[in-house]
């Protein structure tokens, strides 16, 4: 090394340390977070020094989550379907729909062609009204239900879509942060 490498390299040094004791001395909780905090940046620098495990790690536990698997089921069903030319899979339907009704115990008692009486023979506490649900009133109880299936098929494609955009957000994430880092530890090495 010349004289003048190791001039710069001293000065280099000697600004550090000046900047540090100042630091010390002005921002007294600077030096606190850096005391308080030295694990963790020990453990940040070690995961990014091994991304390959890091990465590994966190699509583990990514794909462990229950989003991520009703996600790449939703998914591949989608695929599936779309392969298949079955763009309206009723038996898709109808086994999510017998699942849902055993989720929880029970269809919650609710039936269509209930008479919502009150077992007495009359209708409810006025005795002047019909117990029977008229054939107008049944049409709209089951255009409620259907306009409910539809809604809730739309917002769980919404949902899916929406974690769909979130998933590919967060590699787009990692993926720069990652280069950002590399090219960060790159200068670094270079010195």
């Amino acid at each position: 090394m010349n004289a003048v490498q190791s001039y710069l390299k001293n000065i280099g040094k000697s600004v550090k340390y000046a900047t540090v004791a100042y630091v010390e001395k002005n921002a007294p909780a600077t030096k606190e977070f850096k005391e308080t905090n030295s694990e963790l940046f020990k453990d940040i620098t070690a995961s990014i020094r091994d991304y390959k495990s890091t990465i590994r790690r966190a699509k583990d536990e990514m794909e462990n989550t229950p989003i991520y698997r009703q996600g790449s089921y939703a998914f591949e069903n989608a695929m599936s379907d779309i392969r298949s030319g079955k763009l309206y899979n009723k038996q898709r339907e109808d086994d999510a729909e017998n699942d849902f009704s055993t989720f929880g115990g029970g269809d919650f008692g609710f039936e269509l062609d209930s008479d919502f009486s009150t077992g007495n023979g009359t209708g409810g506490s006025d005795d002047t009204t019909s117990s029977e649900i008229t054939m107008g009133e049944k049409s709209m109880l089951s255009e409620i239900h259907e306009s409910s299936k539809r809604s809730a098929h739309r917002i769980g494609s919404t949902i899916e879509a929406s974690t769909r955009y979130m998933v590919e957000t967060s590699k787009m994430n990692a993926n720069l942060i990652y280069s950002q880092n590399a090219k960060m530890s790159r200068s670094i090495d270079a010195g």
